[in-house]
């Protein structure tokens, strides 16, 4: 599988889970937009940006980066505030679904969601992935909206 294949299964499954957890969901036409879906819940409208994640060593790591082709290269660039609201994450090896707040990551090119908690203290910036996972965080913005 390709990896324009594996974004599409990504956000086809992240799709359905958005629905389970009760947003409308739409999808842009066209590829310029810098978010794959827009939820909508009570009028409010969050815009999405569809990632697949990789399970490795006991984290999921998440490139939050897009990359498009120029007649000079590929380009990459992160993401702002303005472009997207939420990363929604789909990890293919634990079939989980996640949605982190593109304010807290902010400038970051990746970001790794730690599936155990670490015995060691000084990890205080550590991320972990059952505080993201994606029908938590969807009942915080239904709350939060209703």
């Amino acid at each position: 599988m390709n990896t324009n294949e594996r974004g599409s299964l990504s956000e086809g499954i992240i799709l359905a889970e958005a629905l389970r957890c009760g947003f409308t969901v739409s999808v842009p036409w066209g590829n310029k937009a810098r978010y794959d879906l827009i939820l909508e819940i009570e009028g409010e409208l969050i815009k999405i940006q569809c990632k697949t994640g990789k399970l490795v060593n006991d984290s999921i790591r998440v490139k939050l980066t897009s990359s498009y082709l120029t007649s000079s290269g590929s380009v990459m660039h992160g993401y702002t505030k303005q472009d997207v609201d939420y990363f929604a994450i789909y990890c293919p090896q634990n079939n989980k679904k996640y949605l982190l707040p593109i304010s807290e990551v902010v400038g970051q090119k990746s970001i790794n969601l730690r599936i155990s908690q670490t015995n060691r203290n000084y990890m205080s910036g550590t991320k972990y992935a059952d505080d993201y996972i994606f029908g938590k965080m969807a009942e915080r913005i239904i709350a939060l909206a209703c």
